[in-house]
């Protein structure tokens, strides 16, 4: 158990760690450089998945599952991530009329929830 919460702790430090990388883009993206919506959220979220993968790869998960098949699976939870968090922000802003700020702090809450149940149980699963 006390192994679980570190794991958790460490995934989550890399979590927050990926999520301000995607907030942080996906702003500068939509507000400095006049991106659209989904556009500058593809941004923020392809510059996370890189910063996600190496973090839980290396350290989180200690290399467990071998790269290889980790890096294979990658994309497939990287894929649902991304629907994830194109179908948070598409719900917020055109659905519900929310600014884009409000559903950046939902994708935020969301997605990683989403990511460390695949990434545990599928992507960097050992053997």
């Amino acid at each position: 158990m006390r192994q679980l919460a570190l794991q958790f702790g460490k995934f989550a430090s890399i979590g927050v760690l990926a999520t301000l990388t995607h907030i942080a883009v996906a702003a500068l993206m939509h507000w400095v450089l006049g991106a659209g919506p989904q556009g500058a959220n593809l941004a923020g979220f392809l510059i996370a998945s890189a910063v996600t993968y190496f973090g839980n790869q290396r350290w989180t998960f200690g290399g467990g599952a071998r790269h290889g098949q980790a890096l294979r699976r990658f994309p497939v939870m990287a894929a649902a991530s991304l629907g994830c968090s194109s179908g948070v922000t598409w719900l917020a802003t055109e659905q519900f009329g929310w600014g884009y700020a409000s559903a950046l702090l939902l994708v935020a809450v969301t997605v990683p929830a989403v990511t460390f149940a695949i990434a545990k149980l599928w992507v960097f699963r050992a053997g």
